[in-house]
């Protein structure tokens, strides 16, 4: 019955992936589904996110802009009644420049920072009160470009750069050993 399946699935572990497409987000889901894991996939265009949803078993697909913090409520709202409350969420979503600093636009630096620092702050004010009641972990798909700006990086960089140190903030705020 509909009942029993959906208090099955309640209990089945949830894995939540941000950024589906072609490379490391579809390989996170297809890992975790592999895993035992339901995974919600989030990404922006829905017709991506049905192609994975159809080759990842367990899967559900959520259109969601990371950038965009009441489309990230809505995402999570929609994970928690399909699914149940994640235990990992895998910030994958990214957003890259790479051209010459003086080709660089206001409004690209700005792109970049909002998916990049603005995704994971979104996703994680979501993400984190949960977790804190019954435990999980967030993962943040990093770059070298975040130790260190290289020609063409400006945005990029800067960008990855304040994702890893809010991830680091993050961490020593709610990690048990920080």
């Amino acid at each position: 019955s509909f009942i029993s399946r959906k208090e099955n699935t309640m209990k089945q572990k949830i894995c939540v992936v941000t950024g589906i497409g072609p490379g490391l987000g579809s390989a996170y889901a297809r890992r975790f589904s592999q895993g035992g894991y339901r995974v919600a996939l989030l990404g922006r265009t829905q017709a991506t996110l049905d192609k994975y949803a159809s080759q990842i078993e367990g899967s559900i697909a959520v259109v969601c802009d990371v950038s965009q913090s009441e489309s990230v409520r809505t995402a999570f709202r929609t994970i928690h009644e399909q699914l149940g409350t994640p235990s990992v969420v895998i910030h994958n979503a990214g957003s890259g420049v790479f051209k010459d600093f003086l080709s660089t636009t206001e409004e690209e630096l700005e792109s970049s920072m909002a998916t990049n620092i603005g995704g994971l702050f979104h996703v994680a004010k979501q993400a984190i009160p949960n977790m804190l009641e019954s435990g999980g972990s967030i993962i943040v798909t990093g770059a070298t470009a975040s130790w260190r700006g290289s020609p063409q990086t400006a945005a990029f960089a800067a960008s990855k750069g304040g994702q890893r140190w809010l991830a680091q903030a993050l961490a020593k705020e709610f990690a048990p050993q920080g």
